[in-house]
């Protein structure tokens, strides 16, 4: 899963559930432990889940759901 933090803080602001509170609060602090360029090492799919990514998550998820049965 690909984002930013930017997408990231927007999506808690609109979940708006009480468990991000200390998340939000203490955004620096919570971000300083999130490495958003992180990759597997092994071969892997990126969904992109920016908010303004190109192509919407739900036609990403379908794309990769699609190449997973055909290799199968």
């Amino acid at each position: 899963m690909d984002s930013d933090l930017e997408s990231m803080r927007d999506r808690l602001i609109s979940r708006n559930a009480s468990r991000d509170t200390w998340k939000l609060t203490h955004w620096p602090a919570y971000t300083s432990g999130i490495d958003v360029g992180l990759r597997p090492v092994t071969s892997h799919h990126v969904i992109d889940n920016r908010i303004g990514a190109s192509r919407p998550l739900a036609e990403q998820v379908e794309t990769i759901a699609q190449r997973l049965v055909g290799d199968s």
